[in-house]
């Protein structure tokens, strides 16, 4: 039998992983694992938590290992707003205590060091050590030097028709960074850029990096037949109540791990919630707040939809790739005769995307 192997970064498959709520607004991926001292690892730009594995690797044997997805990227959620350093700060004070955590040691790279310069200056009895690597930090000399080299343009690269220039040229773009700024730039294989990119970009990207215009994902869910649309962010709850006032009655959920607080937020009395997916294998349900509004819960598998109704949403689908949607991720392709190594990849993903059992 071959085996599948990941070729791109990704930590150990021993690390837990869940997605939890920050009060600023946002729902943060986390993944941690072994034991001993904690050791937050902030990663940098075009990154996502993956990019720690190797170092995460060899922590873990004595250290309790905590890694995050910065909000905007990765598997953490995607809000329009809270990007400064000190709102990301506050995400990770969320997750560490969150966890259980308290005093930690804080290790940083690239733009990571921001933020982690932000949460030592915020919580400075919280953090046993700081560690910032590779990049300077504003307000810091020789930051003002620093910003007068023509090779980091990106800094001011942003805004509406920056947007419009990379998109469907986001590889482009993030290649020139990992060519320019990685010491070798053969490290970052093609495996690694491709999955790095899908999770930065694809996914909606950070400030400045939300590639696709907002007025293309709006056109795109209209073509698809969308009567109301709402683009995630903040107070999104208040503004599906603002269109129902009485609350929502039906909720077909394809993010459940983090989209679960808004929604338990604007259902109605007696209302439902299905769900077929979910970011997080093992999220956190709002149980008491369920209860209170006489809520029901359906976790729908493929059996429990009829024919008639699969054969509708192929429909749908082929409507909504009409009108310009990409499609779904797919991570891996994987043979019929692996497909116990696939349950595994799905509770313990590696990569972003789907995986696909090719029965031939």
């Amino acid at each position: 039998m071959t085996q599948f192997v990941s070729q791109h970064p990704s930590l150990p498959s021993s690390f837990q992983g869940r997605t939890i709520h920050s009060p600023e607004g946002a729902d943060i991926f986390v993944r941690w694992g072994g034991a001993g001292t904690v050791v937050v690892l902030v990663h940098g730009y075009a990154e996502n938590s993956d990019s720690w594995a190797p170092l995460a690797a060899d922590l873990m044997k004595d250290h309790t290992v905590v890694v995050p997805d910065l909000r905007g990227i990765g598997r953490s959620s995607k809000p329009e707003t809270g990007y400064d350093k000190k709102m990301q700060a506050k995400d990770i004070r969320a997750v560490v205590t969150r966890l259980g955590f308290d005093k930690t040691v804080v290790v940083a790279h690239d733009i990571g060091n921001m933020v982690a310069y932000a949460y030592a200056a915020m919580y400075p009895d919280k953090v046993e050590r700081l560690v910032v690597m590779d990049a300077p930090i504003p307000g810091i000399g020789p930051w003002n030097t620093i910003l007068l080299n023509p090779g980091v343009w990106h800094f001011n690269f942003h805004g509406p028709d920056a947007e419009r220039l990379v998109a469907g040229r986001e590889r482009i773009y993030f290649d020139r960074i990992w060519n320019d700024f990685t010491g070798d730039p053969s490290k970052p294989d093609e495996d690694t850029r491709r999955s790095l990119c899908c999770s930065t970009c694809a996914s909606g990207g950070s400030t400045s990096d939300r590639y696709m215009p907002l007025r293309k994902r709006q056109q795109i869910a209209s073509r698809a037949g969308a009567d109301e649309i709402l683009l995630t962010g903040d107070k999104l709850g208040e503004r599906i109540r603002a269109l129902a006032p009485d609350g929502v009655d039906h909720i077909v959920e394809v993010a459940f791990g983090s989209n679960i607080k808004t929604d338990t937020e604007v259902l109605a009395q007696g209302g439902s919630i299905a769900t077929y997916a979910t970011n997080a294998p093992m999220p956190e349900i709002p149980v008491w707040q369920l209860v209170f509004v006489n809520a029901r819960l359906f976790f729908v598998g493929s059996d429990d939809v009829p024919a008639e109704a699969k054969i509708e949403a192929t429909r749908d689908i082929n409507r909504a790739l009409e009108a310009g949607w990409k499609g779904l991720d797919i991570a891996e392709i994987v043979p019929l005769d692996q497909i116990a190594h696939t349950h595994e990849l799905v509770e313990h993903p590696v990569k972003q995307g789907r995986m696909i059992v090719a029965i031939t």
